[in-house]
């Protein structure tokens, strides 16, 4: 055999020639084959069903849906429900499927079987469709139609349970997060009556009060001041007219009468101007005690200047209601109520001391008290918002429910119910027949050429010349006789006539099938 880079298309044609029973009983064999198997595999009919996804008919902007997920994850969700063993087996024992399987197979098998019977396609976002096939065409109608059937009830049943969900877990967050908001609102309330009086809003009142009291406080230690200075005044004076009494005493019973009285006179009125004095710095000009003083004061500096008359000796004697014992008394009881003034301004000094301490602490807490309030406030803000947004998710999910409830939200609609088919889904022929008529020219030429590999003969004088490595010089032309001429056009007859064999047989074999294909539809119609 020539290698391959020296062969051309006559060398082929040659080899094809030569090997032409190798080709052609393994096509006429193959395809025989094929058209056997064709015929012989039972007949499988599709039915399909074309669903549409209709949006719901409230607009979202007034009700917003509960189901958001893409439509593929739902129909994955809805045929995993569907394809479950307890729905198919439902589904074989009402319409009696299978049972050519029943006695061979386990249910488990059988619904495995339906399981791969039933496909499912997804068009666009708004439709899919599904697919059945089995050997009865009018069987695979009504599958096609009852899966549609129970796609559309678990969708709406999957909607309604999804949306009844959604408010059931909103009611029990929603009573979650109550009770937390108001356990915050107790504890906000308790800090602020706990710390009433250090709040953050409290502190202008606190620094008025403050102020309010330092100057109460500035006002009543002046006064105390005062009321020292005069007890200490009240003191002196009252230890000078024990002194000039008993001074005037003595005077008296010595030189009696007028005489006594020039002699004294001068100190008991400068004692007088004292007590005057300190009369003064406690009481007005009106006060009965310094008008009373005041005459007494006037009447000695006139009796003074005229010279001590003796009518006038027993006005200034010590049992006189104005002399220095009487004074003593009144001197006396004014100490005695300076005390209790200096006691009470004391006791005031001290409670304005511990209310301006209280103040003080007030606002020296009030950054603290306002960084917990503040923490206090913004936990209480985070869950109130929470709260709000749960009510009105919650109110939401009510209407959702409530339009599913109605079958006013998203549903599926047949929109192409399954038909019966009127023609197989399943064998193919034509396909399997063409598929045989190439499988069998493969076989066929490749037994051809590989018997032409391993037949060494020589064809030419180029194969026995590269054989022999010498070059011919002369050949004897091929005699061809009467019996070579009537070999070559017999084998010609045959050759024309396994030709026409083959495709006599590819022609019956298509009218063949036109006819099934014409009484099935007569059958089914």
């Amino acid at each position: 055999m020539k290698q391959a880079a020296q062969m051309n298309i006559q060398d082929y044609l040659e080899i094809v020639l030569r090997r032409k029973w190798l080709i052609i009983l393994p096509l006429i064999i193959i395809v025989i084959g094929g058209i056997i198997y064709s015929y012989r595999l039972p007949r499988i009919y599709q039915a399909s069903t074309l669903i549409l996804i209709q949006q719901q008919k409230v607009p979202t902007a007034y009700v917003q849906p509960t189901v958001t997920s893409p439509i593929g994850e739902r129909l994955h969700t809805i045929s995993q429900q569907i394809m479950s063993r307890t729905r198919l087996e439902a589904i074989i024992n009402e319409l009696s499927l299978y049972q050519d399987l029943r006695g061979t197979l386990f249910m488990e098998e059988i619904v495995e079987e339906m399981r791969k019977d039933i496909d499912l396609q997804v068009r666009g976002r708004d439709s899919f469709q599904l697919f059945y096939q089995g050997k009865n065409p009018r069987v695979v109608a009504t599958v096609a139609n009852k899966i549609a059937s129970l796609f559309i009830e678990e969708n709406l049943k999957v909607r309604e349970e999804l949306a009844e969900g959604t408010t059931e877990f909103l009611d029990r967050e929603l009573s979650r997060v109550k009770k937390q908001l108001v356990n915050q609102e107790t504890a906000l309330r308790r800090y602020k009556e706990e710390h009433i009086g250090a709040l953050p809003e409290q502190m202008d009142a606190n620094l008025s009060s403050l102020d309010r009291l330092q100057l109460q406080y500035q006002a009543i230690t002046g006064s105390l001041e005062n009321a020292k200075e005069r007890k200490i005044t009240l003191q002196r004076q009252v230890s000078q007219i024990s002194e000039m009494s008993s001074q005037v005493g003595e005077v008296g019973i010595e030189t009696g009468g007028v005489e006594g009285m020039g002699m004294t006179g001068s100190p008991q009125l400068e004692q007088l101007k004292q007590i005057l004095a300190g009369l003064q710095s406690r009481y007005t000009d009106k006060h009965p005690d310094v008008v009373q003083v005041k005459n007494r004061i006037k009447k000695m500096e006139a009796e003074l200047e005229a010279g001590g008359e003796d009518e006038d000796i027993s006005d200034v004697s010590p049992s006189s209601p104005y002399s220095g014992f009487d004074f003593t008394e009144t001197l006396k009881a004014q100490l005695l109520e300076t005390d209790l003034e200096i006691k009470k301004l004391a006791k005031e000094q001290r409670e304005i001391t511990a209310k301006i301490a209280v103040y003080q602490r007030r606002v020296e807490e009030i950054p603290r008290r306002e960084q917990e309030l503040l923490s206090l406030k913004r936990d209480y803000s985070n869950t109130k918002a929470n709260y709000q947004s749960l009510l009105d998710k919650k109110l939401n999910a009510q209407l959702a429910a409530n339009m599913e409830r109605m079958q006013k939200g998203e549903r599926f609609k047949v929109l192409d119910p399954a038909r019966i088919p009127q023609k197989p889904f399943r064998p193919n022929r034509p396909k399997i027949i063409l598929l045989s008529l190439i499988l069998g020219l493969g076989i066929g030429g490749g037994l051809a050429f590989g018997a032409e590999y391993m037949d060494h003969s020589f064809r030419d004088i180029d194969d026995l010349e590269r054989f022999i490595g010498l070059p011919v010089l002369a050949t004897i032309p091929k005699i061809i006789t009467d019996d070579d001429v009537r070999r070559g056009k017999s084998r010609k007859r045959i050759v024309l006539a396994s030709s026409f064999g083959v495709l006599a047989l590819i022609i019956i074999t298509a009218i063949v099938h036109f006819f099934i294909f014409r009484l099935n539809f007569l059958l089914v119609g």
